[in-house]
């Protein structure tokens, strides 16, 4: 499977440590520059951006540019299905496996596979990949540092998300507005900072000091106000009906 790692030009030290960890367990990929949010004039934010964006920071910015622009390379290169992880992203030494069996899937729907943890999952599994993993029916949950996106799904992805105006990993929205399937793996074979030691985990290539909550809310608010009718639909019956009917697990 072709893997994609997201990663800032000068950031030597995460861009070093991907390398080392994915080179341990024998995976090959490849880097792809990330957008710099930070380098972006006003005249490219007005262009790339809608008028109403949840995706506010520069460095939010670039960050869902940067994935929008792995699912542009995937759609000119045919390539069926990738990997695409960041690079501060801990891969687990069962991940080549669970690659190599996600890979001998063929599956024509949109469909993201979220490698890391999922806030929360249905229960039981869809499939077993092994005695310890399994698919699970994705719930809720955030984070685009370590997923598996099929052909499909990216043509999707490009134009729900561009232009920009939404953070790359609100998988539960890209679910209700039935972009693709999302699906996880459980237990999770990719973790996050600040599992590991080192300073270099607490530093955000994405998000600045500055506390934006309320401005988000607000934003947030407006976004949900503006959602098509058959979108809040399927969230009311969701939560009115099949919800109660399913066992839900949190990730631990």
């Amino acid at each position: 499977m072709k893997i994609f790692v997201i990663s800032l030009e000068r950031s030597t030290q995460r861009r070093k440590l991907i390398q080392e960890r994915l080179g341990k367990l024998g995976l090959e990929f490849e880097i792809v520059n990330a957008i710099d949010g930070r380098k972006l004039t006003e005249s490219e934010i007005i262009l790339s951006t809608r008028p109403l964006s949840y995706a506010i920071e520069r460095g939010e910015i670039g960050c869902s540019l940067s994935h929008l622009s792995v699912y542009a390379r995937m759609i000119a290169d045919d390539v069926s299905s990738a990997l695409i992880l960041e690079d501060d992203a801990i891969p687990s030494q069962d991940l080549p496996d669970i690659l190599k069996h996600l890979e001998r899937e063929s599956v024509n729907e949109p469909l993201v596979t979220v490698l890391t943890p999922a806030g929360q999952y249905v229960s039981h599994a869809e499939q077993k990949l092994s005695t310890t993993h399994g698919i699970h029916r994705f719930v809720e949950g955030t984070g685009a540092y370590g997923y598996v996106v099929n052909l499909a799904a990216a043509e999707g992805l490009i134009r729900f998300l561009y232009p920009v105006w939404m953070v790359s990993d609100r998988w539960q929205l890209i679910k209700e507005n039935a972009i693709c399937q999302i699906r996880c793996v459980i237990p999770p074979v990719i973790s996050h900072p600040p599992y590991d030691d080192g300073e270099l985990y607490k530093i955000s290539t994405v998000h600045s000091d500055e506390n934006l909550t309320a401005l988000k809310n607000e934003i947030w608010r407006k976004i949900k106000k503006k959602r098509r009718f058959s979108v809040k639909l399927r969230r009311a019956l969701w939560l009115i009906f099949a919800r109660k009917f399913i066992r839900i697990e949190k990730c631990s």
